[in-house]
């Protein structure tokens, strides 16, 4: 099966978690700690496909907003694929690039916006 990370598709299969699709396909996707769901910098935003990936975990629904999780927000550490089908994502790091490289005025209220909701 494909995944689509930052805009470039890559193969994956059920099973594999999505930090290590990315990490091996050098992706945009924060992972300080290694991927042990400590650093909380490998957020990522699904845009199509999450009836596809693991439920949210204990770990998610503690570290992440309600608001982040109605907008499909997952922790890529703590995520793996489940079904077959297509799946898209977009790292925030990534988000946060393009907004900034699109238009920087508004990576002020993108970075108060992402304050307030963490």
């Amino acid at each position: 099966m494909k995944i689509t990370i930052n805009n470039h598709s890559y193969d994956a299969e059920k099973g594999n978690r999505l930090l290590d699709i990315a990490r091996s396909n050098q992706e945009h996707i924060g992972y300080f700690c290694g991927g042990n769901s400590i650093c909380q910098t490998c957020y990522i935003k699904v845009l199509e496909g999450a009836e596809l990936l693991s439920p949210l975990s204990d770990e998610e629904k503690a570290l992440l907003s309600d608001t982040l999780v109605q907008e499909g927000t997952r922790m890529a550490c703590l995520t793996t694929i489940e079904k077959e089908g297509s799946i898209r994502i977009i790292s925030l790091a990534e988000e946060v690039k393009r907004v900034f490289e699109n238009n920087p005025l508004q990576l002020t209220e993108y970075a108060a916006k992402m304050g307030s909701e963490s």
